[in-house]
């Protein structure tokens, strides 16, 4: 029931050491913190019987990661990491610095044995990021700049055993030198960047989807014209660019609207083929073509001559004598356009 009793003790001056686990603590002014989990107090006995009481409570411990939080979003998202060498400094609510702690390695910074109080973190934060910050505490989230450029708001350490989870999210400022533009024509996109001369880019495209890579490991200064966009929609793209210090940034979205292709309308008679067909093209401009056909592994059976087709109705005959019953894949290849046809090959 944590008593203790000395008997037989002769009045006078005594200290008194108390040896416990070292994440308690002590809001006793009399009691002295010689060491973790080592305190001693002057005690003075002066007739037969003294009783005293002494309070120690279990200090909590503060556990904190960082985040790039790429979109601000308060959240941490599958595409985002955790930083290290990132300051956090503890202070009271009077203001006064309590500890401070950078994060290691694998991104974590601790804080250990902290009073009951109250308390906000201040992270020192640098140029190459904004201070868009969240804490999490007992499951609830903030965002604020309360006590200055990148400052949680105060949350409150009670004696407890648990661990305190603190969690910040730190936006990056994108200011870099980024040129990124771009141009729609003829149903395709044209684009052209100059950015920091030390940024590896890459290209990264989406159609109402989430954003994939079309273009990789690029210079700082280049040009890309992107074809593959057949399919009606809405379609973004943005640089994603690695800087010198390694960290991953965006710039701003472009975006472009997509109409139906109507350039080429091809079709197959008769589907299914028994001997031969016809490879019809409606066309409405010349351009060159290459036509080839595949079976069901990905072979190519057929490959006719590359040719150039006139403006209107084109007729390419396709044999299928020496042809297998199957399923087959006809690749029609214009110059910024290709049209996939499905052949059935019967006997």
């Amino acid at each position: 029931n944590g008593a203790y009793v000395f008997e037989n003790i002769t009045s006078g001056t005594y200290r008194l050491r108390f040896l416990m686990e070292d994440h308690y603590l002590t809001a006793d002014p009399d009691i002295d913190e010689m060491s973790p989990g080592y305190f001693e107090t002057e005690i003075s006995f002066n007739n037969l019987y003294s009783y005293e009481k002494f309070g120690f409570y279990p200090g909590t411990d503060i556990e904190g990661r960082m985040w790039m939080d790429i979109d601000g979003n308060a959240a941490f998202d599958d595409n985002e990491h955790y930083l290290s060498k990132i300051t956090a400094e503890l202070h009271n609510d009077l203001g006064e610095l309590v500890d401070s702690q950078v994060s290691n390695d694998l991104e974590h910074l601790s804080f250990t044995r902290v009073p009951a109080g109250r308390y906000y973190i201040k992270f020192d934060i640098d140029g190459d990021f904004a201070g868009q910050l969240s804490y999490t505490r007992s499951e609830e989230s903030k965002v604020t700049e309360q006590f200055g450029y990148g400052t949680t708001d105060y949350f409150d350490v009670k004696p407890s055993d648990e661990i305190l989870q603190i969690v910040a999210g730190v936006m990056p400022i994108y200011d870099l030198d980024v040129d990124f533009t771009g141009d729609s024509r003829d149903s395709h996109h044209y684009f052209d960047w100059d950015v920091d001369p030390d940024c590896i880019v890459a290209l990264e495209r989406s159609n109402n989807d989430d954003f994939v890579a079309i273009l990789e490991d690029r210079p700082s200064y280049d040009s890309y014209q992107d074809y593959d966009v057949h399919t009606a929609g809405e379609y973004s793209y943005r640089l994603a660019m690695i800087n010198g210090q390694g960290l991953l940034l965006y710039s701003t979205v472009l975006g472009f609207e997509t109409q139906d292709e109507q350039d080429f309308i091809v079709n197959i008679m008769p589907n299914p083929i028994v001997e031969e067909a016809s490879i019809r093209i409606q066309s409405s401009k010349e351009s060159p073509v290459a036509i080839q056909l595949y079976d069901q592994s990905g072979r190519v059976v057929q490959h006719l001559a590359p040719r150039n087709i006139k403006q209107g109705e084109n007729i390419i005959p396709l044999n299928a004598n020496d042809l297998s019953e199957g399923i087959y894949t006809l690749s029609i290849q214009f110059e910024y356009q290709r049209i996939i046809k499905q052949v059935i090959v019967t006997k």
